[in-house]
């Protein structure tokens, strides 16, 4: 994502890869929130191999999805494309739920939990799959908010309030 959005800011070419960068956006606010929500109940739900460096996990969970969110929000107003975004953040969902539970839960054998084996967060492992079913379709319900509320923010706070336009 990153890689085109500097090659098209290095050509002066317009933007057009909205829809991937705001869902991309999203998606990682969702992160960020599902990671830091759980790690403050335990860090042992999401860190199955122990704890990883203390710079290293504030750069993945707080500041490179900080510096997304501030780049696709005030930079790119990358929230243009409502309805192409929304559906793209939602393929991207289902897809991850999909490839968790049919190809990497089955094949991997680490981390190994109480229920299942192979799924990449230790609480995962430890749910059956109706609850797990059920952690993905609120994840993704949150994700939806998240996309409302983001757009709500571009086209109401910024526009509006900070006076940016398009």
């Amino acid at each position: 994502m990153t890689g085109l959005l500097f090659r098209q800011t290095l050509a002066k070419q317009k933007e057009k890869y909205f829809a991937a960068v705001s869902a991309v956006c999203v998606l990682n606010a969702l992160v960020v929130f599902l990671y830091w929500r759980l790690y403050f109940i335990d860090p042992k739900l999401v860190n199955y191999s122990g704890t990883i460096v203390w710079f290293q996990e504030y750069y993945l969970h707080l500041l490179e999805p900080l510096l997304l969110v501030t780049d696709s929000m005030i930079s790119n107003r990358s929230f243009r494309q409502f309805k192409l975004g929304i559906i793209l953040a939602l393929l991207v969902s289902f897809s991850y739920v999909a490839w968790t539970e049919v190809v990497t839960g089955p094949l991997i054998n680490v981390p190994v939990g109480s229920v299942a084996a192979g799924l990449p967060y230790p609480f995962l492992n430890d749910m059956i799959l109706a609850d797990r079913l059920e952690f993905y379709a609120i994840s993704i319900l949150t994700g939806v908010v998240f996309y409302l509320l983001f757009w709500l923010v571009d086209r109401v706070v910024i526009s509006y309030f900070w006076g940016l336009s398009r």
